[in-house]
């Protein structure tokens, strides 16, 4: 049996599940690990006008060529509509309550 006729994961099923309720135009705040590939399926697939706001204080415009391996990762750079800190992400976005969704990992709850 290959890959493709394998039935999905958990992990799996999550991220695209979670992926499917974000909608075009959010303004997405966005914490480590799997809500990175969340947010990035989505703007990918369906939500092309989605704004990725990282913790880590990347805001992207545009999918990145490759998945970051974390919300600070240096390869987001090229593709920052603002590169600022974590300070400007979750101070401008999260508290001033612009956030449509945030997306955290199960270990920031």
């Amino acid at each position: 049996m290959n890959r493709t006729e394998e039935q999905a994961t958990p992990i799996e099923q999550m991220i695209v599940s979670a992926a499917r309720l974000i909608h075009d135009d959010a303004l997405l705040m966005v914490g480590t690990q799997w809500p990175v590939v969340t947010s990035i399926l989505a703007k990918s697939l369906h939500a092309p006008g989605a704004v990725i706001c990282f913790e880590g204080g990347a805001v992207l415009n545009e999918v990145p060529r490759a998945i970051p391996f974390f919300t600070a990762d240096p390869a987001l750079n090229a593709h920052c509509a603002l590169m600022g800190n974590s300070f400007d992400t979750l101070g401008l976005v999260l508290h001033a309550g612009r956030a449509d969704p945030a997306l955290i990992s199960a270990a920031a709850v």
